[in-house]
This record gives C-alpha cells, sequence and structure tokens, in this order.
C-alpha cells in the first residue's frame, strides 16, 4: 500500500485537475477515493488470507473507468445515485503485461450519492465467490505431500523456524547444497481433479533466491505428459534477502488441453543457475481454485 502522504498528493492533483484543465463546457466531476481495502477467507475452507492484488478495477454502472492502484483517486461523471463495481485485479502469471480482474472474486457493489467535486472514500470489502472448489492443497500444516522425483538429487521438507515461515507454522523448504544441482518435486499424494472446460487457477506464496518451474503432470490412459506453467525468477531484494512473494498461475491453457486426463500433479522444478552457492526455495499456502 502506498503512504497517507501519497494519497494527499492524488487529492491535491485531483483538485488541480478539475480546477486547471477541464473544459468550462464539460461537466466537473465527482472523486471517488480507494485508500485501503481488505480481503477475509474463511481459512478451512478457503485457506489463507494472503493477496497480491495489483490494482482495482472501476465501474460505474456498466461504464468501465480503469484499473487504479490503491490508494487512488476515480473521477467519475455523476451527479445524484451511482452504482458502482469494484473488482481486484492480479498480474495473471506474475506479469505486468497480463493484468486482469481475478474472476474468483466477488465484486464489491455499492450504491452511493456523488455530486461533481465532492469527494468519497470507500474501501472494499472483498471475499472469494461462493459457487467454486477450493482445494487447499498444502499450506504445511500438518506435513508435506511433495516427493521427490527419481531426478532429483533433493527433496522438499516441512519445516517451522518462524523465521522463515511465511504464515501459520510451517512451509515447505527445497534446498540445494554443494554437488546438488536439480530440485524435482511431486504432489503424488494428491491427484487434483481440474475441470478442462472451466477457469482454473492456482495461488501460492513463495521465496526464493534461484529461479524454479511450476507445473502440472496431465496423466490418461495412454500417458503422463509434463507441462510447465509458469518460470519464477528469484525474489531477492537489494539487501540479498530472500522476499515472500504471492503468484497467481492460471492452469487452463493445460488443463483445457487435456479433457480425458484422469487427473493431474504438480510438480516444483529448480535447477542450480549459478548465481549462489546454496540454492534455497520456500513454498506456502498453495491452492487449486476453479468454478463448480
Amino acid at each position: 500500500m502506498k503512504t497517507t502522504k501519497q494519497l494527499s498528493l492524488l487529492l491535491a492533483f485531483a483538485l488541480m485537475m478539475s480546477c486547471d484543465i477541464i473544459n468550462p463546457d464539460e461537466p466537473a466531476p465527482a472523486y471517488l477515493v480507494i485508500d485501503s481495502y481488505t480481503f477475509e477467507t474463511e481459512y478451512g475452507s478457503e485457506g489463507t488470507n494472503s493477496e497480491k492484488f495489483s490494482e482495482i478495477w472501476v465501474y460505474a454502472g456498466a461504464e468501465f473507468l480503469g484499473a487504479f492502484e490503491v490508494p487512488c483517486v476515480v473521477p467519475i461523471i455523476a451527479n445524484g445515485a451511482t452504482q458502482l463495481s469494484l473488482r481486484p485485479g492480479i498480474k495473471n502469471n506474475g506479469m505486468s503485461s497480463t493484468r486482469r480482474a481475478y474472476p474468483f472474486i466477488q465484486p464489491f457493489d455499492i450504491n452511493i450519492d456523488m455530486y461533481p467535486l465532492e469527494f468519497d472514500t470507500i474501501r472494499p470489502e472483498f471475499r472469494y465467490r461462493e459457487n467454486l472448489v477450493i482445494n487447499n492443497l498444502e499450506d504445511f500444516e500438518q506435513g508435506c505431500i511433495f516427493t521427490a522425483e527419481s531426478s532429483s538429487q533433493s527433496t522438499m521438507e516441512r519445516i517451522t523456524d518462524p523465521d522463515i515461515v511465511f504464515e501459520g507454522n510451517g512451509c515447505g523448504e527445497g534446498l540445494l547444497l554443494d554437488g546438488e544441482n536439480i530440485l524435482r518435486v511431486v504432489s503424488n499424494e494428491q491427484q487434483l481433479n481440474l475441470p478442462a472446460n472451466k477457469l482454473t487457477w492456482l495461488e501460492m506464496n513463495y521465496k526464493s533466491n534461484n529461479s524454479f518451474a511450476v507445473g502440472l503432470y496431465a496423466v490418461t490412459s495412454a500417458s503422463i505428459d509434463k507441462e510447465y506453467l509458469v518460470i519464477l525468477n528469484p525474489t531477492t531484494d537489494e539487501t540479498g534477502f530472500d522476499q515472500w512473494n504471492k503468484i497467481y498461475i492460471e492452469m487452463t491453457s493445460v488443463t483445457g488441453t487435456y479433457a480425458n486426463a484422469s487427473h493431474f500433479e504438480m510438480f516444483i522444478e529448480c535447477i542450480r543457475d549459478g548465481s549462489v552457492d546454496e540454492v534455497k526455495l520456500h513454498v506456502d499456502n498453495i491452492k487449486t481454485i476453479h468454478f463448480e
């Protein structure tokens, strides 16, 4: 979130725009202020409420006004009762070029009276939609479903170090020590039944000092096909510390290709890139989501 000082600058800029730039023949806008938002989940059925919404998509009636980073000031031509719909946006597959409104979040709809040159502040409250199938694949609170493949030189284990764990009591850790170059683990204790004809995403928290890949094995009666979904960059900051990140990975392109798959299995693959002596990969809160 940006600071209160930054929001004040946005408000001042909005006033300057209304006073100096708008053509007198054009109606003056009202201003919608969004300075924060919340996202709540039922942990037992929906998993973590960690999120990385990159912006808020704003609609007035049926008109799309744009996607705005929070905090923001949104000019709206309005004079009286106004129907607003706010939807959180994500960087699909972690890419800025593929931003979209996340379809699994219930829009925050509100009717308010808005008038020219007046400021109205709202703080949207977001939740998952009700018609979803959410599989909390692994939160590492009890164990670790990932096992090493035969070609792997290391494995993934549940750790409980509070200085490393993202939230709760545990997370998954994969290490490549001296002489080890390949980590390949698969969720073969969890056979994922993912639909071929519906939008399907994977959410995950992670941090790493080495690039790594996430993908799916599509298991059919005739074959087991390996499909990569994304390759993620290290999350090491400018001070040399690894930082937790959140990713939304769309799986529809793979699940839609394998309509005849009996099930899918998730894999994580990390190959040493030579940038560090000890490769460290941590993951948490892995869940798959699709519509019923």
